[in-house]
């Protein structure tokens, strides 16, 4: 069958095999799951912004429902062409759908309509059965793409960390019906906790935190426990030559100075977080990936004068971690280990010791400037502001504000944890180090070894929350660490959940203000590795509001987020680039 379709701009797409060559030495071959988005993004290109979000999603979803095989029996979009031609094809037909809503309606009901009953009739019932099911669990599902808020006053998912955090601290409840005050912090998560210590502790400001659910509800409450230097998704090697000598050397000391953030609060606070301040070894998962991590080691050496070091093989194995993925590891001997949610508990503490009102169960729902004044609305009143921070990271409503609006990608990340290993298990894997691990993936998995001798493992989650799906990746995550270390194949999950991260579009956090309104601050995006710089970043946010200049300001970070292009359709390439990372991660 060669069912074929034309674009708007005279492009066709065809049916065709699905192992074609490529029509050229230097085009990409696209197979059906790449090849549907010049069909399928360009219908939801033009229906984005004239139906309703249930629809779209819909109709975005409707090339998952059916794989490659049976897209093809059924004359769905298919064709090797170059990769620049498709999407121009696919940009420039987006253009033309999205003036025409008739039009795309229209198609819209050829698609389902005529084209899917062309196939094999149990084809056709399970794409139907598929549609329905996605369209049930999209009414339901959370997504801060689309979202208007997290929630109201929802409590901690059911993790290992709420399970083994004991008796949670008091907050100040919803805010009341009138609140008036010099700086409102949207988010209770560990930039807005830190932030709201700061500015009351050294500032003399006591400011009001608006947190949707309950303290520390998002990732700051749900993630892996890695207090580690990063600052976004850069190496060492990649800011070298990205800002050359003098910047990448500022960015390594904000980096060093954020683990130093965490192990002040740690220690000020009192806090008792089981911090263990072990190191975080990067785990060349494949032979390929060494000669990558030992340029590393020899860079933060040589430019940085940092006690980096690279461990081979035998001594990764022996000393540290066993397994069939462990071909060398850089090692970074400044990292520190906690217990994520007791972390958070005792930033709340402090701030609120400090002076800091926290109300939670009150998300803004509305937010608007009159004269001098921002007017947040909540389920329960008004706050007026003479300043507002946003530090909601992964959970951020895209409506909130203009500043924020459409420069976000939050994904999901997903966590496993074990039952505890048997004294046989851990010698069959050799699991003796307490150091937070990492491997060489695009797609990372993270993991340690907890006190209670569980394994947390953790890794990319889903595209769309679901709850069968994530029943999947629970398994799924299972198995990868059963890959990693055999003698693993009887342990089991006791605890998994997921959560939102912030991605950026050049991967970097950004610490910096409204462009059109100074007293509109964020701190965002911390790319999923975000424990020690988010509450530094707090840390930073508050010097900011009391009108301090930035110290040791970094061009990149210190600066507006850029705006990604069509990002009500951003989940479409998000799958691309999943599927592109992990052919990388897969090959030498």
């Amino acid at each position: 069958m060669d069912s074929r379709r034309r674009g708007g701009d005279g492009t066709e797409w065809s049916g065709g095999a699905l192992n074609a060559e490529p029509v050229a030495a230097d085009t990409t071959k696209f197979t059906f799951p790449e090849a549907k988005v010049g069909f399928t993004g360009a219908l939801v290109a033009g229906l984005a912004a004239r139906i309703p979000h249930k629809v779209a999603m819909e109709l975005m979803l409707l090339g998952e429902v059916i794989d490659a095989e049976r897209a093809y029996q059924v004359g769905l979009v298919n064709k090797v062409v170059p990769r620049d031609q498709l999407l121009e094809a696919a940009m420039g037909y987006a253009r033309r759908l999205a003036g025409n809503a008739p039009m795309v309606l229209a198609l819209l009901k050829e698609f389902v309509s005529d084209v899917l009953p062309r196939g094999p009739s149990e084809h056709v019932a399970r794409g139907r059965l598929a549609i329905q099911r996605q369209i049930k669990f999209m009414a339901a599902a959370y997504d801060p793409l689309f979202a208007a808020t997290p929630g109201a006053g929802l409590p901690h998912v059911r993790s290992y960390w709420a399970a083994t955090a004991g008796e949670l601290p008091p907050d100040d409840g919803p805010a009341p019906s009138q609140l008036e005050t010099e700086v409102a912090i949207i988010g209770g998560g560990y930039t807005g906790l830190s932030c709201a210590y700061h500015l009351a502790r050294e500032h003399g400001i006591q400011p009001i935190v608006l947190e949707a659910n309950v303290a520390a509800w998002g990732c700051s409450g749900r993630n892996g426990g890695f207090a580690r230097m990063a600052l976004g998704r850069l190496s060492a090697a990649e800011m070298l030559q990205a800002w050359g000598a003098a910047t990448a050397k500022r960015a390594f000391g904000v980096m060093r100075a954020s683990l130093d953030s965490v192990r002040t609060l740690i220690s000020d606070g009192g806090i008792e977080c089981d911090a263990s301040a072990a190191g975080h070894l990067k785990i060349a998962h494949r032979a390929s990936r060494v000669a990558e991590l030992r340029r590393e080691a020899d860079v933060l050496q040589r430019e940085f004068n940092y006690a980096a070091e690279f461990i081979d093989a035998d001594a990764l194995r022996n000393q540290h971690v066993g397994g069939t993925q462990s071909y060398g590891a850089l090692h970074i001997p400044d990292a520190v280990a906690v217990h994520p949610l007791k972390l958070a508990s005792g930033v709340l503490r402090m701030a609120r010791a400090a002076g800091a009102k926290v109300h939670t169960a009150s998300p803004v729902t509305q937010w608007e400037k009159r004269g001098a004044a921002h007017v947040l609305k909540t389920p329960h009143g008004i706050v007026r502001a003479k300043s507002v921070v946003l530090a909601t990271n992964g959970y951020t409503p895209q409506h909130l504000h203009q500043a924020v609006r459409a420069t976000l990608l939050p994904v999901l990340s997903h966590i496993i944890v074990t039952r505890p290993l048997t004294p046989d298990e851990i010698k069959a894997a050799n699991f003796v180090t307490r150091h937070v691990l990492t491997d060489s993936r695009k797609l990372l998995y993270y993991w340690r070894r907890l006190p209670d001798d569980r394994i947390m493992f953790g890794g990319r989650g889903l595209i769309a929350d679901s709850d069968e799906r994530n029943a999947q990746q629970r398994d799924f995550l299972l198995a990868e660490l059963q890959a990693k270390y055999p003698g693993l194949e009887r342990v089991t999950v006791d605890y998994d959940w997921h959560g939102w991260v912030c991605i950026t579009r050049d991967f970097l956090p950004h610490i910096h203000h409204a462009a059109d309104d100074s007293t509109v601050h964020y701190a965002l995006g911390y790319q999923g590795s975000g424990v020690a710089l988010s509450l530094h970043a707090g840390k930073l946010l508050a010097r900011q509001v009391a009108g301090h200049a930035t110290e040791n300001a970094l061009p990149s970070v210190n600066a507006p987020l850029l705006r990604y292009p069509l990002h009500s359709l951003i989940r479409i390439p998000q799958r691309l680039m999943y599927r592109w990372y992990k052919h990388l991660d897969n090959s030498d």
